[in-house]
């Protein structure tokens, strides 16, 4: 990846994303989102094969910071495999990831912390 790449882009929203404050959280969701879409838009996969090893903790963290936006954040996931951004097994995986946060999920109450490695839910 060169200097300023989507690697490089990838860390930097993630360390952004961990230092954010909770209202910061689902508008770098939609930026992640827009940078997504865009990419597969114009056939390239640098930022889908950047963002696919992370989006899982990721999404995982927000939903364990602010119990209230895990609907738009599982509606975002759902647009990705509408869209074809990344297969269906992919977002089925990240979705069940986020199961736990729903409506009085065990881990809803307890929080989430960003993992540095990639997330299990992120093959395929």
């Amino acid at each position: 990846d060169k200097p300023g790449g989507a690697t490089t882009a990838v860390s930097e929203w993630r360390s952004v994303l961990q230092t954010s404050t909770l209202s910061q959280s689902l508008p770098l969701l939609y930026v992640a989102n827009e940078v997504l879409q865009t990419s597969k838009r114009n056939r390239g996969n640098r930022f889908l094969e950047a963002f696919s090893p992370v989006l899982g903790s990721s999404l995982q963290f927000i939903c364990g910071r602010d119990p209230s936006v895990v609907e738009k954040v599982r509606r975002t996931v759902k647009i990705w495999g509408d869209r074809r951004v990344f297969s269906m097994r992919f977002v089925m995986d990240v979705l069940g990831g986020l199961d736990p946060y729903r409506e009085g999920g065990s881990m809803a109450a307890a929080g989430a912390s960003v993992s540095a490695g990639p997330p299990a839910q992120a093959a395929g």
